[in-house]
């Protein structure tokens, strides 16, 4: 996962060999603060990125999110991704 301020976070919980399809390099691509509300700040930022694994893709998502006061958040996200090639086994 990335974090909108650049820093990532790896997840890998007892993901065997044979279960691994790919990792996602992404990077963000912009940040824009929405709206100063009681309730916490909005923002939303863009991440581009490739996958390479089991398939190549090139990846985009956007992420709309509410940073709240006490340091919750909640998110919405929509992504894209394109396979460019398949790899055979």
């Amino acid at each position: 996962m990335c974090h909108p301020y650049g820093y990532q976070v790896e997840v890998f919980e007892n993901m065997t060999e044979e279960e691994f399809l790919g990792e996602l390099a992404e990077k963000t691509t912009s940040v824009t603060l929405r709206e100063f509300t009681p309730d916490g700040v909005r923002i939303s930022y863009n991440l581009q990125g490739k996958i390479r694994g089991q398939y190549d893709a090139d990846h985009m998502e956007t992420v709309e999110a509410i940073f709240k006061q006490d340091a919750r958040t909640s998110s919405n996200r929509s992504a894209w991704t394109r396979r460019s090639t398949a790899k055979c086994s």
